[in-house]
């Protein structure tokens, strides 16, 4: 298995399911499938469900125990990926809390009549710049650090002469 290729997996129904073991079906394939990527250092980047019936291109026969009215096959492709990285996994627990705190003011500012951040909206944020801003924190702070020792940063400001 390798990223980018989509997996299948197939269940017959019966049409006799109701609607919560179908969510519970499809809830159950998806955490197979991540627990099983997740060895292989994959995830599933997307999945389509798909219903099929006997007789269509690539549907088997369905099988004896399959004697419902209308007997179709549930097909579930699984597209394989590497995991994104993930900035925030990384961070402690009070970085991270505070970085949401920081996250949702400077939005709220920008964007008030949007609301609120939930912490996945703030973390997905936090994930897409936080790297970035770090990267360029270190850049100032080490450009800060050669100026105070040239003697020519004011250590008051922080402010390159």
């Amino acid at each position: 298995m390798k990223p980018g290729d989509v997996i299948e997996v197939a269940v017959w129904l019966d049409g006799r399911e109701t609607a919560e073991i179908r969510r519970q079906y499809e809830a159950d394939v998806l955490e197979t499938a991540n627990l099983n990527l997740k060895a292989h250092g994959l995830v599933v980047t997307g999945i389509r469900w798909i219903e099929k019936r006997p007789g269509e291109p690539r549907v088997p026969e369905p099988p004896n125990s399959i004697s419902g009215r209308v007997p179709r096959l549930l097909v579930a492709e699984i597209a394989v990926g590497v995991p994104p990285s993930a900035f925030v996994t990384e961070l402690e627990p009070d970085d991270l809390a505070r970085l949401r705190r920081l996250t949702r003011a400077a939005y709220e500012r920008e964007w008030p009549e949007y609301g609120r951040l939930t912490d996945r909206q703030c973390d997905r944020l936090i994930n897409d710049i936080g790297p970035d801003a770090a990267l360029r924190s270190l850049r100032h702070a080490s450009m800060r650090l050669k100026a105070e020792l040239d003697g020519k940063g004011d250590e008051s400001t922080g402010r390159v002469h």
